[in-house]
């Protein structure tokens, strides 16, 4: 008896896959929605503005025009469809935190323009509850997301079409890529859920980091507190914005904050990030306030401070939608549009969104080399051991070297003498001394490593081929490369990640690229997860990953 077959299947309830599903709603695609039902997300503790101007430096927002203009009709229609009510419009107050704020302001004032309120009437601002030393503006485009609101008619919505399944998944562990009768293009497939899909849509927020799919990224979470403060008297229907946030809830509540916190990255509300918050408060606001409640969250944000998404994995539809850090209100209803016209129709997406710029540099494309090194940074630590299984010309070793530092241990194997001494000279260039060099073939690393690294080897790399500048009559072996992967398979520790860069095109590098892909086809996919990286075709040079899974 064959599974129940979606198209998509999405992981993960909060604003980004709760966008997504209702996007593929409009287009009457079958989906499944899996989340564990959580009440303390970091969607829920959200504030869920809509901001015009951003930060000290009065930025716009990036694409806040276009973001606005897909998500204000997306969220009525979201509104109309479940009879609730979670979005509202705000005009917000800006007040100028010091005078050279307020300087800059004026310098900006026709850039910033489109945000600003038509009207030449003067803000009206009650001095005896509200300190604007240096002044302030208003934005009449702001807004506010409801976010537990949203979530919560989101998930009764798609509870009542039997479209939505609380679970805690495990997509490494309960979802497997696969070709078959049924799928003959290829589709994930769970045991545990009893179903198959042909993409999977990766949406968990911050949890998306322990997925080996997207350990790679490049994470800069932050973590953010919020208080409820009930403030008698103040009467105010506008968003206020000084250093920090002030959103009117209802009667005397509001909501303030938020800190951002790069180092202590758990949801437990702090007495320091109270502290801050408060001290902001009082910078403009002169009444006396209470504080209800404290809520704390971790923004799935990375390094460029850009969202995410994109196909994750060339070899299945492995896909996500991440890192939409504090906007994601704003950004989730257009990111979710232009991911679905990408998975359906092939649709081009923005370069500075697309998942694959992880790979790119001043937006070209990165050789395959170094797209294993992006892969390995976020793997290694200062203290690990790590072997080059090519040593060649020394870039891949030297690399291993400076990301375990001299705590560390680099072992590195090449059958040429030339190459030994090419990464012998790097090394001492670079004043790195703690790579042990071995003239040998990887085929022997057992014989080579200490007993006991074995099941301890955080990192393998293979680059497969000949060495660069080198004869070319001396390449790596089919036999002896399959021997050597078996080996560095069970020397890596659990959570360990091999990479493997092959060239076909070269005398003996076609059957060496089809042994190498078959071996990985062969792992225990309980044990190993691998993902292929392509640069154009199948006859092009391509990137495997092989990842360890982590001990039970």
């Amino acid at each position: 008896m064959s599974l129940p077959h979606y198209e998509y299947v999405i992981i993960g309830q909060g604003i980004a896959g709760s966008c997504v599903a209702w996007e593929l709603w409009r287009r009457r695609k079958s989906f499944l929605l899996l989340d564990a039902g959580e009440t303390a997300t970091t969607s829920r503790v959200a504030a869920g503005l809509i901001t015009p101007v951003t930060g000290q430096r009065l930025v716009p927002s990036w694409r806040f025009h276009e973001f606005r203009d897909c998500a204000l009709p997306f969220y009525r229609e979201v509104e109309a469809a479940t009879g609730s009510s979670f979005y509202r419009d705000f005009t917000m107050l800006r007040i100028f935190q010091t005078e050279r704020e307020a300087q800059l302001f004026r310098k900006k004032q026709d850039e910033l323009k489109s945000f600003l309120n038509d009207s030449d009437s003067p803000v009206i601002m009650d001095g005896a509850k509200i300190a604007a030393s240096w002044g302030c503006f208003e934005m009449p485009q702001a807004g506010q997301l409801r976010t537990a609101a949203f979530l919560d008619a989101t998930r009764e919505f798609f509870t009542s079409e039997n479209r939505f399944l609380q679970a805690c998944v495990d997509i490494d562990s309960e979802f497997a890529w696969l070709k078959s009768e049924t799928c003959s293009a290829g589709c994930w497939q769970s045991q545990r859920y009893g179903l198959t899909a042909g993409s999977l849509i990766c949406c968990q927020g911050i949890e998306g980091r322990k997925s080996d799919g997207l350990k790679s990224l490049p994470w800069k979470p932050a973590k953010g507190e919020i208080l409820t403060v009930r403030i008698p008297n103040l009467n105010e229907s506008r968003i206020l914005n000084s250093g920090v946030w002030l959103i009117p809830v209802g009667g005397d509540d509001y909501r303030t904050g938020s800190t951002y916190e790069w180092n202590d990255l758990d949801q437990r509300p702090t007495p320091t990030g109270r502290d801050e918050i408060v001290e902001r408060l009082k910078r403009f606001l002169k009444l006396p306030f209470e504080i209800i409640d404290q809520q704390a969250a971790v923004r799935p944000s990375m390094e460029d401070q850009k969202p995410f998404t994109g196909i994750l994995s060339s070899d299945s539809r492995l896909a996500v939608l991440n890192g939409l850090g504090s906007k994601g209100a704003l950004m989730a209803p257009l990111l979710a549009r232009q991911l679905i016209d990408h998975l359906e129709y092939g649709a081009d997406l923005d370069p500075a969104i697309d998942v694959q710029r992880r790979f790119k540099q001043d937006g070209k494309l990165m050789r395959l080399t170094e797209r294993a090194h992006q892969i390995l940074l976020p793997v290694l630590e200062p203290g690990d051991i790590v072997i080059d299984a090519t040593a060649g010309n020394g870039v891949d070793t030297q690399f291993l070297a400076e990301q375990v530092g001299s705590e560390g241990r680099v072992f590195a194997f090449d059958i040429q003498q030339e190459a030994i001494d090419q990464t012998a000279l790097r090394l001492m260039n670079s004043d790195l001394s703690q790579v042990t060099l071995f003239c040998a073939s990887h085929a022997e690393m057992f014989e080579y490593m200490p007993p006991e690294y074995h099941g301890s080897i955080k990192a393998v790399m293979f680059n497969l081929g000949y060495l660069p500048g080198g004869d070319k009559n001396f390449i790596t072996k089919t036999d002896t490369t399959l021997i050597a992967l078996d080996q560095a398979s069970e020397l890596l520790a659990p959570g360990g990640v091999m990479t493997i860069v092959l060239y076909p095109g070269h005398p003996g590098g076609d059957d060496e690229a089809e042994a190498v892909d078959y071996w990985c086809r062969k792992l225990d996919d309980d044990e190993y997860v691998t993902e292929t990286i392509t640069v154009e075709s199948p006859a092009a040079p391509r990137l495997l990953v092989v990842r360890r899974a982590n001990e039970a």
